[in-house]
């Protein structure tokens, strides 16, 4: 009997994508052993990396006589999926169709939902078998991007990003593996048109910044778009903020979602007379939905005070002409969060214009909504200036669209920032609103690229210190 050492090298990852695509543990075992490359190398002509076959094999297991009278086929598919991940597949490689694993999985996973929901399959035992093994493959997956965005933002902390340099030893393995992986990528058969895809450090997904196969994506970093010009747009479907590339800065569409998180971060005024002072803080003022959600708010809190953080000028003109500048309890402080923190902190502890003398005792509550920003940016602020100016009893939110242009994303990092968060000394609650407008192509009619795309429900936070009694069970 042949080994798969003796195998005619050409025919390796051909060898190695059918145990994919049949969930052999054994040829997987060997082959990532023998030939560690063939995780995140092979693929096919279609760009599905042999991640991408595990995951759509699972509709086919129901035809396949299983190895062994013992073995679960359902388990062999988890396994199999686990195994690629632990040697090196990439958790967010795209195919041909911009897809990555994780939303292959998810797409399947929605779709039998539906049949079981609507009744439309006469097998109901196989296709609830499908639900179990790709909701737990879906899992695996967003663990492993969740370790993945982990350890990567660790490196960049610490300078060992992808221009760091290995030792020799660690170059010339890495040299090894750079052979095989070329080798592997030679044997694939080619043809015109097929998308080419980026290696897993060009095609991190951060923010909403996958790869759009629709449009010519431009980087919006801040910088740029500070200097661009804004414009506010009253349609049919939607009011807007885009800016000189039609980029979507704010959209009417996200008015739910602001309510409610006003809701969320602005209890009712206690009922004793008067009540206390409440000042809230929003970095962003965009379209002004939340700024006005928070003024109707306030208006139990007749001693509160509204401090607006906005940077780009077309806004601040727009905060004028609409009368932002006039509001007695308004406080504006223009300029970048980063460049105002002294500011943007005194205002937290100063006596309110309302009383010459009485301190504050820091923000009530505190949101942040920024365009342009990357993730550190959003992690620096709720790690510096939000343990150093919100109340004990405050509450912090903000808008979650981080990698809102796929659900895996999403997932992933909605499990970052809880780390992250933990890490700073604040824990989460998570709330869901459903969102009708923003699945409906008419709302992003004139926008150059959606910068939502994870269906129509939303999920926000509600982040607060930890309890001391919180920090000292979860050390123990």
């Amino acid at each position: 009997m042949t080994s798969i050492s003796d195998e005619d090298p050409l025919q390796i990852p051909l060898t190695f994508l059918t145990a994919a695509s049949t969930h052999s543990l054994p040829t997987l075992r060997d082959l990532t052993k023998s030939h560690p490359a063939l995780a995140s190398a092979a693929s096919t002509q279609y760009g599905q990396s042999a991640l991408h076959l595990a995951v759509t094999a699972i509709e086919d297991i129901h035809e396949r006589a299983p190895t062994a009278p013992e073995t679960d086929p359902w388990a062999n598919a988890v396994e199999s999926v686990k195994i690629l991940l632990q040697s090196g597949a990439v958790w967010n490689e795209l195919d041909c169709e911009g897809k990555t694993p994780g939303c292959v999985a998810w797409d399947m996973l929605q779709e039998r939902k539906r049949k079981l929901a609507a009744r439309e399959t006469g097998e109901k035992e196989r296709v609830e078998k499908e639900v179990e093994a790709l909701g737990r493959v879906y899992e695996v997956i967003v663990e492993a991007g969740v370790r993945a965005e982990v350890l990567l933002a660790r490196m960049e902390e610490l300078g060992l990003g992808g221009g760091a340099e290995e030792s020799d030893e660690e170059e010339e393995e890495g040299k090894d593996k750079e052979d095989e992986k070329e080798t592997l990528q030679d044997e694939k058969p080619e043809e015109d048109g097929e998308k080419e895809i980026e290696g897993p450090d060009k095609k991190k997904q951060k923010l909403d910044t996958a790869p759009d196969t629709t449009v010519d994506v431009v980087d919006v970093n801040s910088t740029d778009y500070l200097t661009s010009k804004l414009e506010y747009g009253t349609s049919k479907a939607q009011t807007t903020l885009l800016d000189s590339d039609s980029n979507g800065v704010m959209m009417s569409w996200e008015t739910k979602i602001m309510q409610e998180s006003v809701t969320h971060l602005i209890p009712p005024a206690p009922s004793t007379s008067p009540p206390s002072p409440f000042r809230i803080l929003n970095v962003g003022f965009g379209l002004g939905i939340i700024d006005t959600a928070i003024q109707a708010r306030l208006t139990s809190y007749p001693n509160a005070h509204h401090i607006i953080s906005e940077a780009h000028p077309d806004v601040l003109q727009h905060l004028r002409e609409t009368g932002w500048y006039n509001k007695s309890n308004v406080t504006i402080i223009p300029g970048r969060w980063q460049d105002s923190i002294d500011a943007l902190i005194s205002a937290a502890y100063d006596p309110l214009p309302s009383s010459s003398s009485t301190p504050g005792s820091g923000y009530d509550a505190i949101y942040f909504d920024t365009f342009a920003e990357p993730y550190t940016a959003l992690k620096q602020f709720f790690s510096e200036l939000v343990i150093s100016s919100m109340s004990p009893t405050g509450r912090f939110g903000f808008f979650h669209g981080l990698g809102a242009d796929r659900r895996v994303a999403y997932d992933v990092y909605t499990k970052v920032v809880e780390m992250d968060l933990w890490d700073a000394g604040l824990g989460v609650e998570w709330w869901e609103v459903e969102v009708e407008e923003v699945v409906r192509e008419e709302t992003w009619r004139g926008v150059r690229r959606r910068y939502w795309d994870v269906g129509g429900v939303y999920r926000g936070p509600v982040c607060r210190f930890l309890a001391v009694g919180e920090e000292e069970e979860e050390e123990e």
